[in-house]
């Protein structure tokens, strides 16, 4: 596990890339030192004032906020706070993430979510209910209800509740995969340490980060980062646009940093809720390969651009790679007609193209270019 950058739990323990091995995670909990306080106050100094250029007024940008409350009354009231009980082994693992957030030894742990959908849909973060024994959700207004889980992908660490439909509230909406742009307003809604409905607003600092280990099975990849404060207890929580729509939901932070968060793009979860909604899972396509990146002395012998495609390290005998004739060693450069950027990519397109679909794949072998056509399989369940 990268220690670095820790899953936000929903007390303790979040792309977007199906997982080809599994991070283990040592050690256990600690809590975290009480900072030192300093005063931000610096002494006076008296500087001769600068001459000031003759020019006109000026204008503040159109596009800049002057305020976040109306978008702020109209967010919030569709953010809920999630407070479950896990067993034991859940808990300790998100503690070793990030520390409790005083929730204690007595299993509670708690997080963010939002409704989706009239019918009381609330899309969460995966660590802030798995393995949870009770789950609850309290409402903008403080009311209380059950919470019953309808579906968990551990791959992308999603996952859907449902809640009798509560009245008089507006689920938010999903934006598309072109709504975000790096320098865009944002802000996150959530309940860091259990503060209900904390607003902190930023930017997207970067889009598109990459193989950010979480711990366990979770290698989450295409991740927005931002500079909107999260904090435990944020995981689930949206990150929203100008627009109201959510472009993220967050998920992690760099402890070693300030003002360093993630969050899994909006265009993520709109590809997996319609099997969550309908199956409780997302079963993955599987092509039966293991790979690195191509390295740069590779590249350069063949001409390559160097970070794109990969390199073949093993093949699943009778596998759908093997069964397609791809072998050890093969640099894979394009899948069904687009170019590989890397592992990550591939696993991730691999896993969302459809099983039992056959695509092609451009692939280099001792200098000259193939196209082989391979039909997908089923990913294996994990032990």
């Amino acid at each position: 596990m990268r220690s670095d950058v820790p899953a936000l739990p929903g007390s303790c323990r979040w792309l977007l890339a199906w997982v080809a091995a599994t991070v283990g995670l040592a050690g256990g909990g600690c809590a975290e030192p009480q900072p030192e306080m300093y005063s931000l106050a610096a002494p006076t100094i008296h500087v001769p004032a600068a001459p000031v250029p003759v020019s006109g007024p000026v204008v503040p940008r159109s596009d800049a906020p002057s305020s976040f409350a109306a978008l702020v009354e109209r967010v919030r009231p569709a953010v809920v706070n999630i407070h479950t009980t896990q067993e034991v082994d859940a808990v300790e693992f998100a503690a070793a993430l990030l520390g409790s957030n005083g929730a204690g030894r007595d299993n509670q742990s708690l997080g963010s979510g939002f409704l989706i959908d009239d019918d009381g849909l609330i899309l969460t973060s995966g660590h802030v209910i798995e393995k949870a024994t009770e789950i609850r959700v309290i409402l903008h207004n403080g009311t209380r209800v059950a919470a019953d889980v309808v579906g968990l992908d551990r791959a992308t660490d999603l996952a859907l509740l449902r809640i009798t439909p509560p009245e008089g509230i507006r689920p938010l909406a999903l934006a598309g995969g072109d709504a975000i742009r790096v320098g865009d307003w944002v802000i996150a809604v959530g309940n860091p340490f259990g503060l209900a409905s904390t607003v902190t607003a930023g930017i997207v600092s970067a889009i598109g980060r990459q193989d950010l280990e979480l711990g366990r099975e979770l290698t989450l990849a295409d991740l927005l980062q931002t500079d909107a404060s999260i904090n435990p207890g944020n995981s689930g929580g949206p990150l929203v646009n100008m627009d109201g729509d959510v472009v993220g939901i967050n998920t992690a932070i760099n402890r070693e940093g300030q003002g360093i968060g993630f969050a899994i793009p909006a265009h993520v979860a709109r590809t997996i809720l319609q099997p969550l909604r309908d199956e409780g899972r997302v079963r993955r396509a599987w092509l039966g390969i293991r790979m690195r990146p191509i390295d740069e002395e590779v590249a350069v012998q063949h001409g390559l651009e160097e970070g794109n495609g990969v390199r073949v390290t093993h093949v699943t005998e009778d596998g759908p790679a093997y069964r397609a004739g791809i072998r050890r060693d093969d640099l894979l450069l394009r899948f069904n007609e687009a170019d590989i950027r890397n592992t990550t990519d591939l696993r991730w397109t691999v896993g969302m193209a459809g099983i039992g679909n056959t695509v092609p794949i451009e692939l280099l072998r001792a200098g000259s270019t193939l196209t082989v056509e391979v039909t997908l399989g089923r990913m294996p369940e994990p032990d």
